[in-house]
């Protein structure tokens, strides 16, 4: 990352860790807006910051038995990069679906 600062050429193995930081980003998002939806820019923001501390504490929790079952398994690097796009996706979609459910319950309201 510090090539941008830099303004240096990027090496190539950078380009996977910016992948799935965007993934992480998207993901953090697609569960941001169903929450504001359903609770309000109020009550969703303390529902939000719940929500993130549970997943921090849960990725913090599996993330080290993901490791070592990934090395155990020799998964690729392109695999996992293509399971988080896909898992990214389908979590973004199912996201918009449930913040388009909420919105038109609250409109309805």
């Amino acid at each position: 990352m510090s090539s941008f600062v830099k303004h240096t050429a990027a090496e190539p193995e950078t380009y996977p860790s910016i992948l799935l930081v965007a993934c992480v980003a998207a993901v953090i998002l697609a569960l941001n807006m169903p929450i504001m939806f359903r609770f309000g820019v109020e009550r969703g923001r303390i529902a939000f910051f719940i929500a993130i501390a549970v997943a921090a504490v849960a990725a913090a929790a599996v993330g080290i038995e993901a490791m070592s079952a990934l090395s155990a398994f020799k998964v690729d690097l392109i695999t996992v990069l293509l399971l988080s796009v896909i898992a990214t996706l389908v979590i973004s979609i199912i996201s918009v679906l449930l913040s388009f459910r909420f919105y038109q319950r609250r409109m309805v309201s």
